[in-house]
């Protein structure tokens, strides 16, 4: 059962995607998300890192720029948060 207040704070995260764009999620612990540092509307570049295949060795390269954090768990940039509780406002 939805509660009002979880109503009234969920969100569609279709509303924050531009026309023609797309959402994609990443999953990142808290050291790869700057220790919960990163939020809503942020912009941040995405660093893959891989195994070359020749070397057997760790490569980071660059895979976008400048992307737009849409939102960190259950929070956007537009949710109020007093109505989320709060064993669910993980970042």
């Amino acid at each position: 059962m939805v509660s009002v207040r979880d109503h009234q704070a969920a969100e569609r995260l279709s509303t924050k995607v531009q026309k023609k764009a797309r959402a994609i999620t990443l999953e990142a612990g808290k050291v790869a998300a700057v220790g919960g540092w990163v939020r809503p509307n942020d912009h941040v570049d995405i660093i893959g890192t891989f195994k070359d295949p020749q070397t057997n060795e760790s490569v980071a390269t660059t895979l976008m720029q400048n992307v737009i954090v849409l939102a960190t768990g259950k929070i956007t940039g537009t949710t109020n948060v007093n109505l989320i509780p709060e064993s669910q406002r993980e970042y």
